[in-house]
């Protein structure tokens, strides 16, 4: 097996490693059931890896439609999974990756609203997000999560000289570019984990 081969596959491994706490885990699908969705569905599927400097933290993946080869009149765009590490959570990474997927959403032509869910319960993410500043919709999923939207997002079309949250897609190395690089504060149930909103999961 080739060296770049063998590097993706050791890679991919720790991302699959990561983990939320055990009270966390019924808020979440672990990142080797979001990758693997992410196959299945891979038209609209966008994952990427969160990192500190040399550090991995968390994984996030969002629902694309602008991504489709032949688009749906309307396109969405939706926050799928999202997830910090517990060895690194309550050091504002889960903020800060929120903020590059608000200047990545920004970059997708049609959209002004980006959409997340969650399941309630004590552990999970009903601080977080809104103190982020998304607001619920007034939706509820046949499953019972909680459908939030953070509006305002007003999507361009251009392309970020300068976004740092990556991850591999297609079988590419999921090492090189980092997303976050320095600390910050704790805030509200900060990094909340997040089921994801509106997938077709």
């Amino acid at each position: 097996m080739a060296r770049g081969a063998i590097a993706a596959l050791l890679t991919i491994r720790q991302l699959t490693d990561l983990r939320v706490s055990p009270a966390q885990e019924k808020y979440v699908a672990s990142n080797a059931v979001s990758i693997a969705q992410a196959y299945f569905h891979r038209e609209e599927a966008w994952f990427r890896s969160i990192h500190a400097g040399d550090l991995l933290v968390g994984f996030v993946m969002l629902r694309d439609l602008t991504l489709m080869k032949d688009p749906p009149p309307v396109v969405s765009l939706s926050l799928w999974r999202f997830m910090i590490d517990h060895r690194h959570q309550g050091l504002g990474y889960g903020f800060k990756a929120l903020d590059l997927v608000v200047a990545h959403a920004r970059t997708r032509p049609g959209i002004d609203v980006l959409h997340t869910s969650y399941v309630e319960g004590n552990d999970g993410p009903s601080k977080f997000y809104p103190s982020f500043g998304f607001r619920p919709n007034g939706e509820i999923m046949p499953s019972g999560e909680i459908c939030l939207a953070l509006r305002r997002v007003e999507g361009t079309g251009r392309r970020l000289l300068h976004h740092r949250c990556e991850v591999a897609r297609q079988g590419h190395s999921l090492g090189a570019p980092r997303a976050l690089g320095t600390r910050h504060r704790r805030r509200a149930g900060d990094p909340a984990v997040d089921r994801g909103g509106r997938s077709p999961a």
